[in-house]
Order: C-alpha cells, then structure tokens, then sequence
C-alpha cells in the first residue's frame, strides 16, 4: 500500500531534482530518501527517475505519478484545513499568469483581506485552472480566453460542473522592450509578426500562444515556433523583454477603478496594438451550484466592483 510519506518523498525529489536536496528539505538522509522512491517504484512497478548530469529528473512514467501524487498530497492539505473546522476561512485562488491579477490581489490584501483568513495564491496554466477548480484545490480560477473558443470552453466546462463569468473583453498588445526594433511602433502588421522572436508562458489547449492562429487571422505564427522560448516564469518573461529582442504577446486588460495597475512596470517596455487582432476574454471559473465561501465571494464582490461589471447572482453566472 503507498503511503502519504512516499509520495511526500517523490514530490520532493521532483521539485528539487536531487536526493540530497530533497532530504535537506524533508529533515532525513539521502540514503533514506533514496530507500522511499526504491520503494515506490517497486510498488508501482516504474522507473521514476533517471539521473543527468545535474542531479536526478522523472522519467515519463514519473511525470505522469508526479501530477497526482501533487494532486492527492493537496487534497490532503485541504482535507487537514478542514478537520480544524477552518475550511471557511480558507481560500485559494489558482490562476494562468497575470502582472494586474497579482497587484490587485496585493491590492486587496493590504487594504480589505479579513487577516483572520489563510489565502493562498497560486499560476500556472489554463489546463491547471481548470483542474484546480475542478478538484476543489482551489476555490476561483482566473484566466483568458480566446473570444472565438468561449462557446466551446463553455462546454468544457460545463461536463466539469464549472462555469465561466467574464470581467472584461480585452484585445491583444505585443510587448517589446527597448532592444526590439519594433519598441517606438504604434501598431503591428500582422506580417511583421513573422520575423519576431517570442518568449511564450503556456502551451495549454486553451493557451493564448495555441489560439494565435485565430486569434491573429491570417497570420503564419506557427511556422515560426523555432523561435519561441518557452517559460512559465513571470520573472524570467519580464528579464527577457527588458534585456534581449524578445517579444510577449498579452493583453491590454484595463482596471477603470486603478487604472496606474495598467501601466507598464517599466519605462523600458510597451504594449503595442497588433492590428486585425481578435478579442480575449479575462475573467474566472468556479464550481457550478456550490455557494461561495464568504472569503471568495467578498474578493470577487470587489473585483467585480474594480472592473465596473456587476456581481452576478448565481442563476446569472453563466454567460451563455
């Protein structure tokens, strides 16, 4: 039988891909932390690893164990919040990458977070959203949505139990930093695209970066993928575009009530508007039919009030 602690184990080593680093982090020896996954793996009848150079990485099959060991060791976290009787005053938010997202939740926590309340505030990409959400691990979900695929993600949804309610409806802007020839533009040709080179954060089916082709008609965006870097860092996405030529395609999300949040964060970079661009729609998932914590929906009261869109009721949440 697989127990709590070698999973705990096996995440570790993912996360720091290395036995000894992992044993730093869980207080044990290497030696054993390198009995533990020997053990998993028996059981499981898999390699988990392979070791490089660097340290340890997982094997396919140990990518595969590695999203639900995460997902099981979370649910547990959950489970434990809940045993305290603290389950209301918990509450997460899991959302795809967003610099106006994150300030305005920084926003709310320095001036209306009820400090009583754990919250917790996570990204990744929009196929992790969904599943957050879905699994319970995370109360609300934020993401964007290509215009053109809502009615389709909408069913997507709906076979999860989950339902979309849009905040705003916003266009695309290419990011260019200073080193890029196309800094002091005022618009972009879709042809011109062509000859850039992207720094890209999500490769998801409902990513922004697998939607260009449509939401960027006409244009030949993949035939120039060798020229795509891939990260999910928000930090690493914001050196590149200050530093190198790279490029970032985003949105022009506007906040009426802190408009400063739309800035640029330096003067070293600007959002130019890419002609014949489609909309994207920005706004959050939850579950179908379950009420709201009092934490969850006192934030989305407010983020509802920052975008001036009203708070839906519930029989109102779907916009379809």
């Amino acid at each position: 039988m697989i127990e709590m602690k070698q999973l705990q184990y096996f995440r570790a080593c993912v996360e720091t891909g290395n036995f000894s680093k992992a044993a730093e982090l869980l207080y044990t020896t290497q030696p054993n932390v390198s009995r533990t996954i020997k053990s998993l793996e028996s059981q499981l009848g898999v390699s988990l690893f392979e070791r490089t150079a660097r340290g340890i990485r997982p094997t396919p099959e140990g990518e595969r164990v590695y999203r639900y060991a995460r997902q099981i060791l979370e649910n547990a976290e959950y489970l434990q919040v809940m045993s305290q009787g603290n389950a209301a005053r918990h509450f997460s938010i899991f959302s795809t990458p967003s610099r106006i997202l994150a300030a305005l939740f920084a926003e709310y926590y320095n001036n209306m977070a009820d400090h009583t309340v754990r919250y917790k505030f996570q990204e990744g990409s929009a196929e992790e959203t969904v599943a957050r959400v879905e699994t319970h691990y995370s109360d609300i979900g934020f993401l964007l949505m290509p215009g053109q695929y809502l009615v389709s993600f909408s069913y997507h949804l709906e076979r999860r139990n989950l339902t979309f309610t849009q905040l705003q409806e916003t266009k695309l802007l290419l990011y260019a930093g200073r080193r890029s020839p196309l800094f002091h533009a005022q618009t972009i040709p879709l042809e011109t695209m062509t000859q850039l080179h992207f720094v890209k954060n999500d490769e998801s089916v409902y990513s922004l970066d697998n939607c260009m082709q449509s939401l960027l008609p006409g244009l030949a965006y993949r035939q120039n993928q060798k020229n795509a870097l891939v990260t999910n860092s928000d930090h690493l996405t914001m050196q590149l575009l200050n530093k190198t030529d790279v490029c970032h395609i985003s949105t022009d999300l506007y906040v009426p009530m802190m408009p400063a949040l739309t800035q640029s964060p330096t003067d070293s970079m600007r959002g130019i508007p890419i002609e014949g661009a489609n909309t994207v729609s920005f706004g959050y998932i939850r579950r179908q039919c379950e009420a709201l914590s009092e934490p969850a929906e006192h934030f989305l009261r407010w983020i509802h009030e920052m975008f001036q869109c009203p708070f839906p009721g519930q029989e109102k949440d779907h916009p379809f």
